[in-house]
Parts: structure tokens; C-alpha cells; sequence
């Protein structure tokens, strides 16, 4: 992996691939017709999933070919096979995520911009060439990685605008 140069993205999910649109949407309320409140809270992290933000996130990781790292706080409740089993058969994703952020280090709390750095640190300290990465997000906590944020609006998610940035700063047009 050391000589191989990689195009990373760090992928939040809540505001990117679901909304507060998607939450108050008619398909979210058909997907979901006739389950009991029980049965609806036994499935209920599937529908959190907006399979049209889900759809411009495969096409923007297929069209680039950037490797996805989970910076989600999803990442506390799911190990990466796991995570990837439920992204891709509830999902619809057609990615795997290939890591996860760290969440701390040593005994130090990391805010998400922190975690980035931390990763792009360790890639750095064992030979991994980032040649890219753009990090995908609806909160602006990044710090000095502010210019690689694609920041997602969480009313809407993610949007066709936001993959084109998203390309252009994988590109290093940004």
C-alpha cells in the first residue's frame, strides 16, 4: 500500500447521505408504511439512509476513484464490515469504506477536523501518498483542513453541486 498514491474521502453520514428533507419525505413515509412502532425501531437505522444522496456518493467515488473514510460518528456504532454490509444492502451503496477515522488519540479527545489530520498524519508517518482527499460534511469543525470541506447543507444533503466540488477538489482545482 505504501507505493500506491490514494484519493481519500471522508465521508460524514448525518446531513450528507440523509436530511431533514429526507426524514419529512414522502418516500421515507411509504418506506415505512404499515411497520408497527416496534418493528420500524428494529429497522430503523435502514431508513436513515436517503437512497438518492447514496446514489451521488457512488458516483462520485466511482468517477474519482477515491477511497472512503468513515469520519462519522456512525463509526462508534459499527465495525468497517459491518458498516459496509449495512451501507451496501440497505444502503445501496456501491463503495466500501476502507477505514475509519481515529477517535482519539492516546487520551486526547479529537474534534473531526482533528481525526482527519490524525489520519492524514499516520498515512504520512508509513508511506501512504495521499495525492488527494475532500472531506464531505455538514458541520465546518475542520480548522486548517476548512478548504478540502465540501460542507453539505443537513436540510437537503448531499447535492449534485457538492459532487462537482468535491471532484474539483479532488483534482486540485480548489
Amino acid at each position: 500500500m505504501s507505493n500506491k498514491s490514494l484519493r481519500l474521502c471522508f465521508l460524514d453520514i448525518d446531513g450528507v447521505v440523509n436530511s431533514d428533507a429526507w426524514f419529512d419525505s414522502s418516500k421515507l413515509d411509504a418506506s415505512i408504511l404499515g411497520l408497527s412502532d416496534g418493528e420500524f425501531m428494529l429497522c430503523a437505522l435502514e431508513h436513515h439512509i436517503d437512497p438518492a444522496a447514496i446514489r451521488l456518493v457512488n458516483e462520485l467515488i466511482t468517477d474519482s476513484g477515491a477511497t472512503v473514510i468513515l469520519s462519522s460518528s456512525w463509526r462508534h456504532s459499527f465495525t468497517i464490515k459491518s458498516f459496509n454490509e449495512f451501507m451496501q444492502g440497505k444502503g445501496g451503496a456501491t463503495f466500501a469504506v476502507m477505514d475509519f477515522t481515529p477517535k482519539r488519540i492516546l487520551n486526547e479527545k479529537l474534534g473531526r477536523g482533528g481525526q482527519i489530520q490524525a489520519y492524514l498524519d499516520f498515512c504520512k508517518n508509513t508511506g501512504v501518498n495521499v495525492e488527494s482527499f475532500v472531506i464531505i460534511d455538514d458541520v465546518n469543525e475542520m480548522g486548517n483542513l476548512e478548504k478540502f470541506l465540501v460542507l453539505t447543507d443537513s436540510k437537503i444533503g448531499i447535492t449534485k453541486a457538492d459532487v462537482a466540488k468535491a471532484h474539483k477538489i479532488l483534482d486540485g482545482e480548489v
